[in-house]
Protein backbone atom coordinates (compact mmCIF):
# COMPACT_ATOMS: atom_id res chain seq x y z
CA UNK A 1 0.00 0.00 0.00
CA UNK A 2 0.95 2.97 -1.05
CA UNK A 3 2.37 5.09 2.28
CA UNK A 4 0.72 8.73 1.25
CA UNK A 5 0.02 9.82 5.36
CA UNK A 6 3.92 9.05 5.48
CA UNK A 7 4.51 11.75 2.55
CA UNK A 8 2.24 14.33 3.38
CA UNK A 9 3.83 14.10 7.28
CA UNK A 10 7.27 14.82 5.53
CA UNK A 11 6.41 17.46 3.66
CA UNK A 12 4.20 19.37 6.46
CA UNK A 13 7.79 19.00 8.93
CA UNK A 14 9.72 20.14 6.13
CA UNK A 15 7.35 23.38 5.70
CA UNK A 16 6.68 23.71 9.44
CA UNK A 17 11.10 23.96 8.99
CA UNK A 18 11.04 26.26 6.25
CA UNK A 19 8.25 28.71 7.15
CA UNK A 20 8.96 28.71 11.35
CA UNK A 21 11.87 26.93 11.87
CA UNK A 22 10.80 24.26 14.19
CA UNK A 23 11.25 20.59 14.36
CA UNK A 24 7.70 19.21 14.24
CA UNK A 25 7.05 15.85 16.07
CA UNK A 26 5.39 13.55 13.21
CA UNK A 27 3.77 12.35 16.17
CA UNK A 28 1.67 15.62 16.64
CA UNK A 29 0.73 15.08 12.75
CA UNK A 30 -2.75 13.65 12.90
CA UNK A 31 -4.29 12.84 9.50
CA UNK A 32 -8.05 12.33 8.70
CA UNK A 33 -10.62 12.48 6.67
CA UNK A 34 -11.70 15.86 4.93
CA UNK A 35 -14.89 16.78 6.04
CA UNK A 36 -16.46 16.37 2.46
CA UNK A 37 -14.76 15.07 -0.27
CA UNK A 38 -14.86 18.88 -1.84
CA UNK A 39 -12.34 20.00 0.08
CA UNK A 40 -10.15 17.22 -0.22
CA UNK A 41 -9.38 13.69 1.07
CA UNK A 42 -7.01 14.12 4.21
CA UNK A 43 -7.21 16.70 6.40
CA UNK A 44 -4.79 18.05 9.20
CA UNK A 45 -5.23 20.80 12.35
CA UNK A 46 -2.23 20.95 13.12
CA UNK A 47 -1.77 24.30 12.63
CA UNK A 48 -2.97 24.65 16.31
CA UNK A 49 -0.46 23.03 17.56
CA UNK A 50 1.91 25.17 15.61
CA UNK A 51 0.47 28.23 16.38
CA UNK A 52 0.83 27.56 20.45
CA UNK A 53 4.59 27.71 19.45
CA UNK A 54 5.02 30.23 17.22
CA UNK A 55 2.28 32.65 18.78
CA UNK A 56 0.75 33.26 15.49
CA UNK A 57 -3.20 32.53 14.80
CA UNK A 58 -3.60 29.13 13.66
CA UNK A 59 -5.26 30.39 10.24
CA UNK A 60 -2.31 32.07 9.74
CA UNK A 61 -0.28 29.16 9.96
CA UNK A 62 -2.23 26.77 8.05
CA UNK A 63 -1.73 29.56 5.23
CA UNK A 64 2.47 29.55 5.88
CA UNK A 65 2.31 25.90 5.67
CA UNK A 66 0.30 25.35 2.42
CA UNK A 67 2.08 28.56 0.74
CA UNK A 68 5.16 26.30 1.04
CA UNK A 69 4.22 22.81 0.19
CA UNK A 70 2.19 24.11 -2.57
CA UNK A 71 5.65 24.02 -5.51
CA UNK A 72 5.87 20.15 -4.18
CA UNK A 73 2.90 19.00 -4.75
CA UNK A 74 4.07 18.70 -8.36
CA UNK A 75 6.65 16.42 -7.46
CA UNK A 76 4.54 14.15 -6.06
CA UNK A 77 2.93 11.06 -7.81
CA UNK A 78 0.26 11.29 -5.69
CA UNK A 79 -0.86 14.53 -4.47
CA UNK A 80 -3.09 16.29 -6.29
CA UNK A 81 -3.11 19.69 -4.67
CA UNK A 82 -2.87 21.56 -1.06
CA UNK A 83 -5.48 24.14 0.30
CA UNK A 84 -6.40 25.84 3.30
CA UNK A 85 -9.37 26.66 4.92
CA UNK A 86 -9.49 27.97 8.42
CA UNK A 87 -7.05 25.95 10.80
CA UNK A 88 -7.26 22.74 8.58
CA UNK A 89 -4.73 22.45 5.53
CA UNK A 90 -6.06 19.78 3.06
CA UNK A 91 -5.04 17.47 0.69
CA UNK A 92 -6.31 16.48 -2.35
CA UNK A 93 -5.06 12.92 -3.95
CA UNK A 94 -4.68 12.05 -7.58
CA UNK A 95 -6.90 9.28 -8.92
CA UNK A 96 -4.15 7.57 -9.79
CA UNK A 97 -3.41 6.98 -6.15
CA UNK A 98 -6.83 5.16 -5.63
CA UNK A 99 -6.28 3.44 -9.11
CA UNK A 100 -2.97 1.82 -7.52
CA UNK A 101 -5.14 0.49 -4.49
CA UNK A 102 -8.17 -1.16 -6.75
CA UNK A 103 -5.34 -2.94 -8.20
CA UNK A 104 -3.78 -4.06 -4.78
CA UNK A 105 -7.53 -5.21 -3.80
CA UNK A 106 -7.67 -7.09 -7.26
CA UNK A 107 -5.07 -8.67 -8.09
CA UNK A 108 -5.20 -9.76 -4.37
CA UNK A 109 -8.66 -10.88 -4.67
CA UNK A 110 -9.13 -9.99 -0.41
CA UNK A 111 -9.59 -7.07 1.75
CA UNK A 112 -5.86 -7.71 3.58
CA UNK A 113 -6.05 -5.64 6.61
CA UNK A 114 -3.54 -7.00 8.65
CA UNK A 115 -2.21 -4.16 10.91
CA UNK A 116 1.68 -4.13 13.02
CA UNK A 117 -0.35 -2.57 15.97
CA UNK A 118 -2.74 -5.30 16.02
CA UNK A 119 0.07 -8.65 15.25
CA UNK A 120 1.80 -7.78 18.22
CA UNK A 121 -1.54 -8.48 20.32
CA UNK A 122 -2.79 -11.79 21.72
CA UNK A 123 -6.32 -11.31 23.00
CA UNK A 124 -9.16 -13.02 24.28
CA UNK A 125 -12.91 -12.48 23.76
CA UNK A 126 -14.76 -13.70 26.43
CA UNK A 127 -18.63 -13.63 25.45
CA UNK A 128 -22.33 -15.46 25.08
CA UNK A 129 -21.89 -16.38 28.89
CA UNK A 130 -25.53 -18.20 28.86
CA UNK A 131 -26.43 -19.63 32.34
CA UNK A 132 -27.28 -23.90 32.35
CA UNK A 133 -30.71 -24.22 33.58
CA UNK A 134 -32.24 -20.56 31.99
CA UNK A 135 -33.12 -19.53 28.74
CA UNK A 136 -30.75 -18.63 26.00
CA UNK A 137 -32.72 -15.77 25.67
CA UNK A 138 -32.42 -12.58 23.34
CA UNK A 139 -29.52 -10.03 25.19
CA UNK A 140 -27.51 -13.56 24.70
CA UNK A 141 -27.54 -13.23 21.06
CA UNK A 142 -26.49 -9.73 21.12
CA UNK A 143 -23.21 -10.74 23.47
CA UNK A 144 -22.79 -14.04 20.87
CA UNK A 145 -23.28 -11.28 17.94
CA UNK A 146 -20.77 -8.87 19.33
CA UNK A 147 -17.87 -11.32 20.98
CA UNK A 148 -17.71 -12.98 17.32
CA UNK A 149 -17.66 -9.79 15.23
CA UNK A 150 -14.77 -8.47 17.71
CA UNK A 151 -13.01 -11.77 17.30
CA UNK A 152 -13.16 -11.50 13.42
CA UNK A 153 -12.07 -7.69 13.14
CA UNK A 154 -9.39 -8.55 15.33
CA UNK A 155 -8.27 -12.19 13.78
CA UNK A 156 -8.91 -9.29 10.39
CA UNK A 157 -6.01 -7.00 12.02
CA UNK A 158 -3.38 -10.24 12.50
CA UNK A 159 -4.35 -10.48 16.15
CA UNK A 160 -3.97 -13.87 17.79
CA UNK A 161 -7.58 -13.95 19.23
CA UNK A 162 -9.55 -16.60 21.70
CA UNK A 163 -12.98 -17.19 22.18
CA UNK A 164 -14.12 -18.06 25.77
CA UNK A 165 -17.28 -19.05 26.96
CA UNK A 166 -17.71 -18.96 31.19
CA UNK A 167 -21.16 -20.59 31.76
CA UNK A 168 -22.94 -20.77 35.07
CA UNK A 169 -23.94 -24.04 36.24
CA UNK A 170 -23.57 -24.00 39.63
CA UNK A 171 -25.08 -21.28 41.93
CA UNK A 172 -28.92 -20.39 43.24
CA UNK A 173 -30.38 -19.76 39.90
CA UNK A 174 -29.61 -23.63 39.14
CA UNK A 175 -30.81 -24.81 42.95
CA UNK A 176 -34.23 -23.01 42.21
CA UNK A 177 -34.77 -24.69 38.45
CA UNK A 178 -33.82 -28.06 40.11
CA UNK A 179 -35.97 -27.39 43.25
CA UNK A 180 -38.76 -26.56 40.78
CA UNK A 181 -38.17 -29.57 38.82
CA UNK A 182 -38.66 -31.58 41.74
CA UNK A 183 -41.99 -30.03 42.80
CA UNK A 184 -42.84 -30.66 39.06
CA UNK A 185 -42.34 -33.89 38.28
CA UNK A 186 -41.36 -36.09 41.48
CA UNK A 187 -44.36 -37.83 42.20
CA UNK A 188 -42.58 -40.29 41.06
CA UNK A 189 -39.01 -41.55 40.15
CA UNK A 190 -40.84 -42.72 36.70
CA UNK A 191 -41.83 -39.71 35.57
CA UNK A 192 -38.44 -38.05 35.71
CA UNK A 193 -37.34 -40.54 33.50
CA UNK A 194 -40.10 -39.81 31.87
CA UNK A 195 -38.96 -36.32 31.21
CA UNK A 196 -35.33 -37.58 30.48
CA UNK A 197 -36.81 -39.07 26.88
CA UNK A 198 -38.90 -36.14 25.87
CA UNK A 199 -37.61 -34.11 22.99
CA UNK A 200 -35.26 -31.26 23.80
CA UNK A 201 -37.59 -28.95 23.30
CA UNK A 202 -40.42 -29.99 26.25
CA UNK A 203 -37.52 -30.25 28.33
CA UNK A 204 -35.66 -26.71 27.93
CA UNK A 205 -39.81 -25.42 28.43
CA UNK A 206 -40.26 -27.48 31.63
CA UNK A 207 -36.71 -26.19 32.63
CA UNK A 208 -38.15 -22.71 32.39
CA UNK A 209 -41.18 -23.39 34.29
CA UNK A 210 -39.39 -24.95 37.02
CA UNK A 211 -36.96 -21.97 37.66
CA UNK A 212 -39.87 -19.12 37.50
CA UNK A 213 -41.55 -21.87 40.27
CA UNK A 214 -38.29 -22.02 42.00
CA UNK A 215 -37.94 -18.23 42.02
CA UNK A 216 -41.70 -17.22 43.10
CA UNK A 217 -41.32 -19.74 46.17
CA UNK A 218 -37.43 -18.39 47.01
CA UNK A 219 -39.17 -15.12 46.91
CA UNK A 220 -42.36 -15.49 48.93
CA UNK A 221 -42.44 -19.20 51.31
CA UNK A 222 -39.98 -18.77 53.41
CA UNK A 223 -39.84 -22.81 54.20
CA UNK A 224 -39.28 -23.47 49.83
CA UNK A 225 -36.32 -20.86 50.29
CA UNK A 226 -34.63 -23.08 53.30
CA UNK A 227 -34.62 -25.96 51.09
CA UNK A 228 -33.49 -24.40 47.63
CA UNK A 229 -30.57 -22.61 49.70
CA UNK A 230 -29.74 -26.20 51.38
CA UNK A 231 -29.81 -27.52 47.91
CA UNK A 232 -27.57 -25.04 46.56
CA UNK A 233 -25.00 -26.09 49.21
CA UNK A 234 -25.56 -29.60 48.07
CA UNK A 235 -25.28 -28.67 44.43
CA UNK A 236 -21.39 -27.26 45.03
CA UNK A 237 -20.85 -30.37 46.44
CA UNK A 238 -22.81 -32.75 44.53
CA UNK A 239 -22.77 -35.04 47.79
CA UNK A 240 -25.58 -37.09 47.25
CA UNK A 241 -26.17 -39.17 43.77
CA UNK A 242 -30.28 -38.21 43.16
CA UNK A 243 -28.78 -33.86 43.17
CA UNK A 244 -25.65 -35.15 40.72
CA UNK A 245 -27.98 -37.20 38.56
CA UNK A 246 -30.16 -34.71 37.95
CA UNK A 247 -27.27 -31.75 38.12
CA UNK A 248 -25.65 -33.54 35.18
CA UNK A 249 -28.98 -34.35 33.23
CA UNK A 250 -30.40 -31.23 32.95
CA UNK A 251 -27.19 -29.29 32.51
CA UNK A 252 -26.58 -31.19 29.24
CA UNK A 253 -30.12 -30.39 28.55
CA UNK A 254 -28.57 -26.40 28.47
CA UNK A 255 -25.50 -27.23 26.77
CA UNK A 256 -26.97 -28.98 23.81
CA UNK A 257 -29.40 -26.44 23.20
CA UNK A 258 -26.48 -23.50 23.18
CA UNK A 259 -24.43 -26.05 20.71
CA UNK A 260 -27.08 -25.41 18.49
CA UNK A 261 -27.03 -21.59 18.35
CA UNK A 262 -23.76 -21.68 18.52
CA UNK A 263 -23.32 -23.79 15.36
CA UNK A 264 -26.35 -21.54 13.31
CA UNK A 265 -24.59 -18.08 14.16
CA UNK A 266 -21.30 -19.61 12.72
CA UNK A 267 -19.63 -19.02 16.10
CA UNK A 268 -17.21 -21.50 17.81
CA UNK A 269 -15.24 -21.80 21.36
CA UNK A 270 -11.39 -22.24 22.03
CA UNK A 271 -12.26 -23.02 25.60
CA UNK A 272 -15.71 -23.25 27.56
CA UNK A 273 -15.24 -22.38 31.61
CA UNK A 274 -17.51 -23.19 33.88
CA UNK A 275 -18.58 -21.93 37.64
CA UNK A 276 -18.81 -25.67 38.66
CA UNK A 277 -14.94 -26.02 37.71
CA UNK A 278 -13.53 -22.32 39.20
CA UNK A 279 -15.23 -22.02 42.16
CA UNK A 280 -12.95 -24.02 45.06
CA UNK A 281 -9.92 -22.27 43.31
CA UNK A 282 -11.89 -18.87 43.71
CA UNK A 283 -12.72 -19.44 47.05
CA UNK A 284 -8.91 -20.27 47.93
CA UNK A 285 -7.91 -17.16 46.14
CA UNK A 286 -10.44 -14.97 48.16
CA UNK A 287 -9.35 -16.31 51.32
CA UNK A 288 -5.64 -15.81 50.71
CA UNK A 289 -6.87 -12.21 49.64
CA UNK A 290 -8.36 -11.73 52.69
CA UNK A 291 -5.11 -13.24 54.92
CA UNK A 292 -3.38 -10.31 53.02
CA UNK A 293 -5.85 -7.79 53.74
CA UNK A 294 -7.33 -6.61 50.38
CA UNK A 295 -10.37 -8.42 51.36
CA UNK A 296 -12.17 -7.94 54.84
CA UNK A 297 -14.70 -9.77 57.49
CA UNK A 298 -18.15 -8.11 57.65
CA UNK A 299 -21.01 -9.55 59.64
CA UNK A 300 -19.61 -12.79 58.63
CA UNK A 301 -18.83 -12.78 55.44
CA UNK A 302 -15.85 -11.58 53.23
CA UNK A 303 -16.30 -8.72 51.67
CA UNK A 304 -14.29 -5.88 49.54
CA UNK A 305 -14.71 -2.33 50.73
CA UNK A 306 -14.41 -0.77 47.59
CA UNK A 307 -15.70 2.74 49.52
CA UNK A 308 -11.43 4.26 49.45
CA UNK A 309 -10.93 3.04 45.52
CA UNK A 310 -14.24 5.11 44.25
CA UNK A 311 -16.29 1.77 44.44
CA UNK A 312 -18.83 -0.12 46.01
CA UNK A 313 -18.14 -2.84 48.29
CA UNK A 314 -19.02 -6.45 47.09
CA UNK A 315 -19.54 -9.79 49.06
CA UNK A 316 -16.94 -12.62 47.68
CA UNK A 317 -17.75 -15.54 50.26
CA UNK A 318 -21.38 -15.15 51.87
CA UNK A 319 -21.91 -16.29 55.86
CA UNK A 320 -23.01 -19.86 54.39
CA UNK A 321 -18.61 -19.76 53.21
CA UNK A 322 -19.89 -19.82 49.72
CA UNK A 323 -17.91 -18.11 47.05
CA UNK A 324 -20.13 -15.31 45.03
CA UNK A 325 -19.71 -14.57 41.37
CA UNK A 326 -16.83 -12.13 42.32
CA UNK A 327 -14.93 -15.30 43.86
CA UNK A 328 -15.74 -17.53 41.37
CA UNK A 329 -14.59 -14.38 38.64
CA UNK A 330 -10.83 -14.94 40.46
CA UNK A 331 -10.81 -17.87 39.73
CA UNK A 332 -11.54 -17.83 36.50
CA UNK A 333 -9.52 -15.01 35.54
CA UNK A 334 -5.73 -17.09 37.04
CA UNK A 335 -7.55 -19.49 34.48
CA UNK A 336 -7.66 -17.21 31.51
CA UNK A 337 -4.60 -15.93 32.32
CA UNK A 338 -2.53 -19.19 32.97
CA UNK A 339 -3.62 -21.43 29.81
CA UNK A 340 -3.38 -18.70 27.37
CA UNK A 341 0.40 -18.13 28.19
CA UNK A 342 1.17 -14.23 28.20
CA UNK A 343 -2.07 -12.35 27.17
CA UNK A 344 -2.26 -8.32 26.13
CA UNK A 345 -5.80 -8.23 26.67
CA UNK A 346 -8.85 -9.89 27.98
CA UNK A 347 -12.31 -8.29 26.68
CA UNK A 348 -15.52 -9.41 28.59
CA UNK A 349 -18.67 -8.82 26.85
CA UNK A 350 -21.30 -8.42 29.51
CA UNK A 351 -24.70 -5.99 29.77
CA UNK A 352 -24.64 -2.76 31.26
CA UNK A 353 -25.69 -3.96 34.92
CA UNK A 354 -22.63 -5.71 35.87
CA UNK A 355 -20.24 -2.60 35.79
CA UNK A 356 -19.54 -2.28 38.84
CA UNK A 357 -18.92 -6.18 39.25
CA UNK A 358 -16.24 -5.89 36.87
CA UNK A 359 -14.93 -2.94 38.22
CA UNK A 360 -14.26 -4.25 41.86
CA UNK A 361 -13.41 -7.80 40.63
CA UNK A 362 -10.64 -5.90 38.13
CA UNK A 363 -9.27 -3.68 41.27
CA UNK A 364 -8.87 -7.40 43.30
CA UNK A 365 -7.11 -8.83 40.83
CA UNK A 366 -4.58 -6.28 39.75
CA UNK A 367 -4.03 -6.06 44.27
CA UNK A 368 -3.60 -9.39 43.71
CA UNK A 369 -0.96 -9.44 41.02
CA UNK A 370 -0.68 -6.17 39.48
CA UNK A 371 1.80 -7.67 36.53
CA UNK A 372 -0.11 -10.31 35.71
CA UNK A 373 -3.92 -8.07 35.47
CA UNK A 374 -3.44 -4.36 35.68
CA UNK A 375 -4.81 -2.54 32.56
CA UNK A 376 -5.12 -6.03 30.98
CA UNK A 377 -8.62 -6.41 31.40
CA UNK A 378 -11.91 -4.84 29.54
CA UNK A 379 -15.65 -4.96 30.20
CA UNK A 380 -17.29 -4.40 26.93
CA UNK A 381 -20.23 -3.32 28.03
CA UNK A 382 -23.52 -3.83 25.19
CA UNK A 383 -26.93 -2.52 26.00
CA UNK A 384 -30.10 -4.71 26.45
CA UNK A 385 -32.51 -6.02 23.78
CA UNK A 386 -36.15 -6.10 23.94
CA UNK A 387 -38.84 -6.80 21.37
CA UNK A 388 -41.87 -4.28 21.31
CA UNK A 389 -43.68 -3.78 23.60
CA UNK A 390 -42.06 -6.91 25.77
CA UNK A 391 -39.17 -6.24 28.74
CA UNK A 392 -37.33 -9.64 29.52
CA UNK A 393 -37.16 -10.83 33.42
CA UNK A 394 -36.35 -14.37 33.25
CA UNK A 395 -37.63 -14.25 37.16
CA UNK A 396 -41.27 -13.77 36.37
CA UNK A 397 -41.01 -15.66 33.24
CA UNK A 398 -41.11 -13.03 30.83
CA UNK A 399 -38.43 -14.14 28.45
CA UNK A 400 -37.70 -13.61 24.70
CA UNK A 401 -36.41 -16.64 23.97
CA UNK A 402 -33.24 -16.19 21.54
CA UNK A 403 -35.00 -19.20 19.31
CA UNK A 404 -38.25 -17.90 19.21
CA UNK A 405 -36.53 -14.84 17.49
CA UNK A 406 -34.93 -16.87 15.02
CA UNK A 407 -37.52 -18.49 14.38
CA UNK A 408 -39.82 -15.68 14.01
CA UNK A 409 -37.64 -13.63 11.47
CA UNK A 410 -36.94 -17.36 9.42
CA UNK A 411 -40.66 -17.23 8.81
CA UNK A 412 -40.87 -13.76 7.38
CA UNK A 413 -37.54 -13.80 5.60
CA UNK A 414 -39.13 -17.35 4.04
CA UNK A 415 -42.36 -15.30 3.15
CA UNK A 416 -40.32 -12.93 1.68
CA UNK A 417 -37.90 -14.99 -0.61
CA UNK A 418 -41.19 -17.27 -1.29
CA UNK A 419 -41.84 -16.47 -5.27
CA UNK A 420 -37.71 -16.86 -5.89
CA UNK A 421 -36.23 -19.41 -7.74
CA UNK A 422 -33.52 -20.49 -5.17
CA UNK A 423 -31.53 -23.58 -5.60
CA UNK A 424 -31.51 -24.16 -1.30
CA UNK A 425 -34.72 -22.10 -0.26
CA UNK A 426 -33.92 -23.18 3.46
CA UNK A 427 -30.24 -22.29 3.73
CA UNK A 428 -30.61 -18.95 2.40
CA UNK A 429 -33.10 -18.15 4.29
CA UNK A 430 -31.01 -19.38 7.44
CA UNK A 431 -28.16 -16.90 6.10
CA UNK A 432 -30.48 -13.94 5.63
CA UNK A 433 -31.83 -14.94 8.61
CA UNK A 434 -28.69 -14.54 10.72
CA UNK A 435 -27.81 -11.67 9.01
CA UNK A 436 -30.39 -9.93 9.43
CA UNK A 437 -30.64 -10.13 13.66
CA UNK A 438 -26.80 -9.87 13.63
CA UNK A 439 -27.07 -6.72 11.89
CA UNK A 440 -29.31 -4.88 13.80
CA UNK A 441 -27.29 -6.16 16.83
CA UNK A 442 -24.42 -4.18 15.69
CA UNK A 443 -25.67 -1.30 13.60
CA UNK A 444 -26.03 1.00 16.69
CA UNK A 445 -23.03 1.89 19.22
CA UNK A 446 -22.68 -1.33 21.49
CA UNK A 447 -23.71 0.23 24.89
CA UNK A 448 -26.92 1.25 22.96
CA UNK A 449 -29.95 -0.09 24.51
CA UNK A 450 -32.14 -1.35 21.09
CA UNK A 451 -35.54 -2.49 20.66
CA UNK A 452 -35.44 -5.26 17.83
CA UNK A 453 -37.79 -4.68 15.05
CA UNK A 454 -38.23 -7.42 12.91
CA UNK A 455 -39.63 -6.04 9.98
CA UNK A 456 -37.28 -3.34 9.78
CA UNK A 457 -34.36 -6.16 10.66
CA UNK A 458 -35.02 -8.33 7.46
CA UNK A 459 -35.80 -4.74 4.69
CA UNK A 460 -34.11 -5.20 1.69
CA UNK A 461 -34.79 -1.44 1.29
CA UNK A 462 -33.76 -0.31 3.85
CA UNK A 463 -30.17 -0.30 6.72
CA UNK A 464 -30.39 -4.12 7.34
CA UNK A 465 -27.89 -7.26 7.03
CA UNK A 466 -30.48 -8.77 4.22
CA UNK A 467 -29.70 -5.39 2.31
CA UNK A 468 -25.88 -5.85 1.81
CA UNK A 469 -26.28 -9.67 1.15
CA UNK A 470 -28.62 -8.59 -1.48
CA UNK A 471 -26.05 -5.97 -2.96
CA UNK A 472 -23.18 -8.07 -2.53
CA UNK A 473 -25.72 -11.04 -4.52
CA UNK A 474 -26.07 -8.15 -7.20
CA UNK A 475 -22.55 -7.24 -7.62
CA UNK A 476 -21.41 -10.75 -7.83
CA UNK A 477 -23.79 -11.55 -10.47
CA UNK A 478 -22.82 -8.69 -13.05
CA UNK A 479 -19.51 -9.96 -12.79
CA UNK A 480 -19.98 -13.68 -13.46
CA UNK A 481 -22.21 -12.46 -16.55
CA UNK A 482 -19.74 -9.99 -17.73
CA UNK A 483 -17.91 -12.56 -19.82
CA UNK A 484 -14.48 -10.58 -20.09
CA UNK A 485 -11.43 -10.56 -18.53
CA UNK A 486 -10.89 -7.99 -15.79
CA UNK A 487 -7.93 -5.82 -16.32
CA UNK A 488 -5.91 -5.00 -13.03
CA UNK A 489 -3.79 -2.67 -14.91
CA UNK A 490 -4.74 1.15 -13.62
CA UNK A 491 -3.80 2.66 -17.44
CA UNK A 492 -6.99 0.18 -18.70
CA UNK A 493 -9.17 1.87 -16.62
CA UNK A 494 -11.66 4.85 -17.22
CA UNK A 495 -13.23 6.70 -14.57
CA UNK A 496 -14.80 10.05 -15.57
CA UNK A 497 -18.50 9.49 -13.69
CA UNK A 498 -18.65 11.44 -10.36
CA UNK A 499 -20.60 8.11 -9.04
CA UNK A 500 -17.69 6.07 -9.88
CA UNK A 501 -15.07 8.66 -8.22
CA UNK A 502 -17.19 8.52 -5.54
CA UNK A 503 -17.15 4.68 -5.46
CA UNK A 504 -13.58 4.76 -6.43
CA UNK A 505 -12.46 6.67 -3.16
CA UNK A 506 -14.94 5.03 -0.52
CA UNK A 507 -13.13 1.19 -1.62
CA UNK A 508 -9.92 2.68 -0.63
CA UNK A 509 -10.70 4.00 3.10
CA UNK A 510 -12.29 0.46 4.19
CA UNK A 511 -8.55 -1.06 6.12
CA UNK A 512 -9.08 2.49 7.80
CA UNK A 513 -12.37 1.46 8.86
CA UNK A 514 -11.58 -1.95 10.31
CA UNK A 515 -8.30 -0.36 12.17
CA UNK A 516 -11.13 2.36 13.95
CA UNK A 517 -13.43 -0.39 14.46
CA UNK A 518 -10.83 -2.50 16.19
CA UNK A 519 -9.23 -0.01 18.43
CA UNK A 520 -12.64 1.60 19.32
CA UNK A 521 -14.56 -2.16 19.91
CA UNK A 522 -16.84 -0.73 17.71
CA UNK A 523 -18.13 -2.96 14.63
CA UNK A 524 -20.87 -0.58 14.35
CA UNK A 525 -18.39 1.17 12.26
CA UNK A 526 -18.25 -0.91 9.81
CA UNK A 527 -21.56 -1.09 9.29
CA UNK A 528 -21.74 2.58 8.73
CA UNK A 529 -19.37 1.98 5.91
CA UNK A 530 -20.78 -0.85 4.28
CA UNK A 531 -24.27 0.60 4.26
CA UNK A 532 -22.69 3.47 2.88
CA UNK A 533 -20.99 1.91 -0.24
CA UNK A 534 -23.44 -0.57 -0.75
CA UNK A 535 -25.84 2.89 -1.61
CA UNK A 536 -22.76 4.12 -3.64
CA UNK A 537 -22.57 0.95 -5.42
CA UNK A 538 -26.68 0.82 -6.27
CA UNK A 539 -26.73 4.61 -7.21
CA UNK A 540 -23.73 3.95 -9.35
CA UNK A 541 -25.55 0.50 -10.80
CA UNK A 542 -28.95 2.34 -11.32
CA UNK A 543 -27.35 5.15 -13.39
CA UNK A 544 -24.00 4.11 -15.64
CA UNK A 545 -25.12 0.63 -17.47
CA UNK A 546 -22.03 -1.91 -16.54
CA UNK A 547 -22.50 -4.90 -18.95
CA UNK A 548 -24.15 -2.85 -21.56
CA UNK A 549 -21.62 -0.30 -21.36
CA UNK A 550 -20.63 2.06 -24.50
CA UNK A 551 -17.30 0.78 -24.72
CA UNK A 552 -15.25 -2.04 -24.23
CA UNK A 553 -12.73 0.18 -22.31
CA UNK A 554 -15.80 1.11 -20.16
CA UNK A 555 -17.39 -2.18 -19.43
CA UNK A 556 -13.65 -3.73 -18.12
CA UNK A 557 -13.81 -0.37 -15.51
CA UNK A 558 -17.24 -0.83 -14.58
CA UNK A 559 -17.00 -4.49 -14.17
CA UNK A 560 -13.53 -4.26 -12.59
CA UNK A 561 -15.37 -1.59 -10.06
CA UNK A 562 -17.82 -3.97 -9.12
CA UNK A 563 -15.92 -7.04 -8.81
CA UNK A 564 -14.03 -4.49 -5.66
CA UNK A 565 -17.29 -3.55 -4.36
CA UNK A 566 -17.71 -7.50 -3.87
CA UNK A 567 -14.89 -8.33 -2.66
CA UNK A 568 -15.04 -5.47 -0.08
CA UNK A 569 -18.67 -6.52 1.05
CA UNK A 570 -17.84 -10.00 1.19
CA UNK A 571 -14.96 -9.29 3.76
CA UNK A 572 -16.89 -6.57 5.87
CA UNK A 573 -20.27 -9.12 5.90
CA UNK A 574 -17.50 -11.63 6.92
CA UNK A 575 -16.40 -9.70 10.12
CA UNK A 576 -19.79 -9.05 11.93
CA UNK A 577 -20.28 -12.60 10.93
CA UNK A 578 -22.61 -12.76 8.23
CA UNK A 579 -22.07 -15.22 5.48
CA UNK A 580 -23.32 -14.09 2.24
CA UNK A 581 -25.30 -15.68 -0.53
CA UNK A 582 -24.02 -16.04 -4.04
CA UNK A 583 -28.38 -15.18 -5.38
CA UNK A 584 -31.08 -13.73 -4.05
Amino acid sequence: MVNIVQEIKTKIIKSAKVEFGLDLPESNIILNRSSGEDHGDLATNVSVYISKLVNKPPAEVCFCLARNIKPEISKSLYLESVSNADIFLNFKLKQTFFLYELGNLLNKGDCVTKNKWAEKIKILFEFAHPNTHKIFHVGHLRTLTVGESMSRIYESLGANVKRINYQGDIGLHVAKSLWGIKKILFDSPLELKHLFKKPLSEKLHIMSQAYVLGSSEYENNSSSKEEILKLNKDIYNLSTKETRDLWNETRTWSLEAFDKIYEKFGTHFDRFYFESEVWVRGLKIAKRALKRGILVKSEGAVIFSGEKYGLHSRVFITQEGLPTYEAKELGLAELEFSEFGEISKCVHVVASEQESFFKVTFKVQELLDPKKYKDKQRHLVYGYVNLKGKKMSSRKGVVVMGEEVVNMVFSKVKDIMSNRNLDNPDETALKLTVAAIKYFMLKYSIKKDIVFDINESISLEGNSGPYLVYTFARANSIVNNASIEMQSDKGAWDFSDNLEISLLKWLERFPEVVLIAGKNYSPNVICVYLYELAQRFNAFYQKLPVLTAESAEQKSSRVSLTKAVSIVLKSGLNMLGIETVEKM
